[in-house]
């Protein structure tokens, strides 16, 4: 690469990269874009981030938006940096938590994220504050009387407004780089990995040794789904109480590129810790072969 290109393209990485701390400075709203130009000839790759100016910015700030789209659409053209392909995408995606009863637990999902996802909190049946919590944090919270993880989750699905989605429970959480890595993988549908909350040989084993049965269709208590897929399937099955996340993902694979992305999630073994690892392991294998209608223990 030439001194020039060098010096061309440092700067245009420094001046994207602050020029959304300028705007934000100055008080505007912007919607974060990650931009990825990819070149051929001495120039391999460049990444920064772009900020759109939103209705009733300043001209000022609006300028250097326009300005920094100049340059990019004269470099797209070609004309300097020898670009070939600018690529612009929006990482949006619906995060959908069905939750019953967890005042104690749903803050701590829901403070990992922030306005760039909606977060969709569906309270099912519950007795206790969940949805009061769950209104601090969540760009849309509802109630419906009924109990059932999958009614619950068909519930967000049908209030979210994005063509991604991602299934979590309520007690599970995500970190955002791992959401970030499960974004970028390029799968349609699947799920990731998850580690303990507590730091114990048995339930560190007991996550590992459930690996392998991910790629069959086990989740790690998140689900993630293009949304035309989604609606292929006809959503989760409320006639079941166990397995529907399995069958799910076994139905859901047939019609999108599936994978288990290298993330993980923290789950929370308040259930095993209570109540003992060999009962949940012994009930995990005994109700994976059967349609069962009935509901787990609800451990709070």
């Amino acid at each position: 690469m030439s001194s020039m290109a060098k010096t061309l393209s440092s700067s245009y990485t420094v001046f994207t990269g602050i020029l959304p701390w300028i705007i934000r400075q100055k008080g505007h709203s912007c919607l974060p874009i990650k931009a990825s130009l990819s070149s051929g000839g001495s120039l391999d790759r460049i990444s920064s981030n772009f900020f759109c100016c939103s209705s009733g910015d300043k001209p000022s700030s609006c300028f250097l938006i326009s300005l920094i789209n100049s340059c990019v659409t004269a470099m797209n053209k070609g004309s300097f940096l020898n670009v070939k392909k600018l690529s612009l995408y929006m990482a949006k995606c619906s995060i959908i938590i069905p939750a019953y009863n967890e005042e104690n637990y749903i803050e701590k999902c829901l403070e990992m994220f922030d306005d760039s996802v909606e977060t969709i909190v569906v309270a099912n049946g519950c007795t206790d504050k969940t949805a009061e919590v769950a209104k601090k944090y969540a760009t849309k919270v509802v109630e419906i009387k009924e109990k059932g993880v999958s009614k619950a989750r068909n519930e967000g699905a049908r209030l979210s407004e994005s063509d991604f989605l991602i299934f979590l429970d309520a007690d599970i959480i995500l970190t955002k780089d791992n959401l970030e890595k499960i974004l970028s993988s390029g799968n349609e549908v699947g799920t990731c990995y998850a580690i303990p909350d507590v730091d114990k040989f048995l339930p560190k084993m007991l996550m590992k040794l459930k690996k392998p049965f991910q790629r069959i269709g086990w989740s790690s208590g998140l689900i993630f789904c293009k949304k035309e897929i989604y609606e292929k399937v006809n959503g989760f099955d409320e006639s079941l109480a166990f397995g529907e996340d399995g069958k799910f993902l076994r139905t859901a694979k047939k019609h999108g590129k599936f994978g288990v992305v290298d993330a993980y999630v923290v789950n929370s073994m308040r259930r095993f810790e209570k109540s003992g690892y060999l009962k949940w392991i012994l009930f995990w294998i005994k109700n994976s072969f059967k349609k069962n209608k009935s509901y787990y223990e609800v451990v709070r």
